[in-house]
């Protein structure tokens, strides 16, 4: 028997693909992890007196990941 591969439509899915996870993924999670780390901020200049024990820990895995994700855009960008 021959096997025949048909790459029409596959490949353009293929293409529709590599797309969304190579810029629209990126995008949406380093939009959410600003929008994140901007309302940690302003959290942070309304309480001048605030003591950094008191902050609970996912805001600063959230700004540490935002930091993170903005550092690995640099490094990795063509």
């Amino acid at each position: 028997m021959i096997y025949t591969i048909d790459i029409g439509p596959n490949l353009f899915q293929l293409l529709q693909l590599y797309f969304v996870v190579r810029y629209l993924v990126p995008a949406l999670v380093g939009g959410t992890l600003l929008v994140v780390a901007v309302f940690f901020l302003r959290y942070l200049l309304r309480q001048p007196d605030l003591d950094w024990r008191d902050l609970n820990m996912w805001k600063f895995a959230a700004v540490g990941a935002a930091l993170g994700f903005v550092l690995a855009c640099a490094v990795l960008a063509p």
